[in-house]
């Protein structure tokens, strides 16, 4: 646990980017430490990260992109980098995709 001194900076366009996950019927978790993407997602049992960003050319921090290299791929959890709400519907149809792909019981990184 950390003790941050001031609140993480948030997205402009996140509350309306959770929103649109959520009408998908996704869970959403806002996440605000350090090197972690802003969003954990479930959606029909199906999980991933999401990074929000002001724009597409936006780049993500050195601890981010240390996350999303190592620790993200390691757990079988795809991660996704938004830049719109209108991005929603392809992250969610990659994210179908991403656990079709996968070989039986690869699904989680413990079983």
């Amino acid at each position: 646990m950390s003790l941050h001194r001031y609140a993480a900076k948030r997205d402009k366009s996140e509350k309306e980017i959770i929103q649109l996950f959520e009408l998908h019927g996704c869970w959403v978790a806002p996440l605000s430490e350090k090197g972690l993407p802003d969003l954990l997602i479930c959606c029909n049992g199906l999980h991933g990260c999401v990074e929000i960003k002001a724009g597409y050319s936006a780049k993500l921090t050195l601890a981010q992109g240390k996350h999303f290299r190592e620790a993200v791929p390691a757990h079988n959890l795809p991660h996704y980098v938004v830049a719109q709400p209108a991005d929603v519907p392809a992250i969610l149809s990659q994210l179908r995709v991403h656990y079709a792909s996968l070989k039986p019981g690869s699904r989680s990184p413990h079983g």
